[in-house]
């Protein structure tokens, strides 16, 4: 009998003996066991019951299942075997054909990967070369000096060098040069620029030493007026100490003659009285009374003499004090432009101010 030939492909699992039946099976099972809600001990049982049949119709299936499965390993570990016995027909053919390829195409692959290395020198060589031209003019450029960049032109001498030995690399060379070019620029630029910076360096600073100079100078001069100014606000000081001194001694002296006059009268009256009778101490005491009426009448006069000296006086102090309110400067404020001037202009302001503050109030102690 010859063998029947089976398509895996398309083989129907449904027409296997073991699952014969199973479909109508379980369609019956689940007519008879439909689903049912559980609300009391009767559903309750009657729904154990249900569920332990379908479980019963699952399990079954299963069984079928591991069945199927022990007889395709079976079945599987046969068509394994079968395999290996075809392989092995063509099997050392195939491994000698093997060796002989990988023979050829490891010699292939020797010779790409030498041709591959021999150009990758080559190469290496050409970008060698560029890159040390590339670095010696980079050299020459960062070296150049104001006059010796004005003596080179760098378009005409990067066009002389011969750039068919570069080959395919003539676009690296060429980006050398571009930024070469580049670097050549911004080099003269710079020294340009830094020899302007510095004649106009140099012209700022011969012109900071000549301000300098004069800033000296007037700086001399404006220390010998204030100078000049404390020795003589100091010797207003020391006349106006005078005359504070003058003015207390006298008054001192005053006071003193004073008391004197009247410790005399007291005990010129003591004495008196204790040496006269009561008609004799009336006596005395209106002796003493005219002679006190009479210091009392000299002391008026002297006060009046007093206020008439400083009557006669105002009008003088006030004209002084006119001339002194009307100093001031003769000319315009200027119109400054630097810090330190206007500071120095407002302490010009300041101590002239303080100063007929001065005179102001020693013309008050004139007298």
């Amino acid at each position: 009998m010859k063998d029947q030939i089976i398509n895996l492909e398309e083989f129907n699992i449904s027409s296997l003996t073991e699952l014969q039946g199973w479909e109508a099976k379980q369609k019956v099972l689940l007519k008879e066991n439909p689903f049912i809600e559980i609300k009391d001990n009767n559903t309750y049982s009657e729904g154990k019951k249900r569920r332990t049949a379908l479980l019963k119709g699952r399990t079954e299936i299963q069984k079928q299942d591991k069945l199927i499965a022990s007889k395709i390993k079976t079945f599987r570990a046969k068509v394994f075997e079968e395999s290996n016995k075809l392989i092995s027909i063509t099997i050392e053919a195939e491994d000698k054909q093997q060796e002989e390829v990988k023979v050829y195409e490891d010699r292939k692959e020797s010779e790409r990967e030498e041709k591959a290395r021999l150009e990758q020198e080559r190469r290496e060589l050409v970008l060698s070369e560029i890159n040390t031209f590339f670095d010696t003019w980079k050299s020459k450029i960062n070296e150049f000096t104001i006059q010796s960049i004005k003596e080179v032109n760098i378009i005409e001498e990067l066009s002389n060098v011969d750039t068919e030995k570069f080959n395919e690399l003539s676009t690296e060379f060429n980006e050398k040069t571009r930024v070469l070019t580049q670097l050549f620029s911004d080099k003269k630029h710079y020294l340009l620029v830094k020899e302007e910076q510095d004649i106009e360096s140099k012209r700022l600073e011969d012109e900071r030493k000549n301000l300098e100079a004069k800033q000296a100078i007037e700086a001399e001069k404006i220390a010998k007026e204030r100078r000049d100014f404390k020795a003589e606000q100091e010797r207003y000081e020391l006349v106006k100490k005078k005359e504070e001194g003058d003015r207390l001694l006298k008054q001192a002296v005053i006071d003193s003659e004073t008391k004197k006059i009247q410790d005399g009268l007291q005990i010129e009256k003591d004495r008196q009285l204790k040496a006269q009778s009561e008609i004799e101490k009336k006596e005395i005491e209106d002796r003493i009374k005219s002679e006190e009426k009479e210091a009392n009448k000299q002391r008026v006069t002297k006060e009046k003499a007093a206020k008439k000296r400083v009557l006669d006086l105002q009008p003088d102090k006030e004209k002084l004090n006119t001339l002194i309110e009307s100093i001031v400067f003769s000319i315009d404020t200027p119109e400054l432009k630097d810090a330190k001037s206007k500071k120095f202009f407002k302490d010009v302001i300041l101590q002239l101010d303080q100063l007929k503050l001065y005179m102001i109030n020693s013309l008050k102690q004139l007298n």
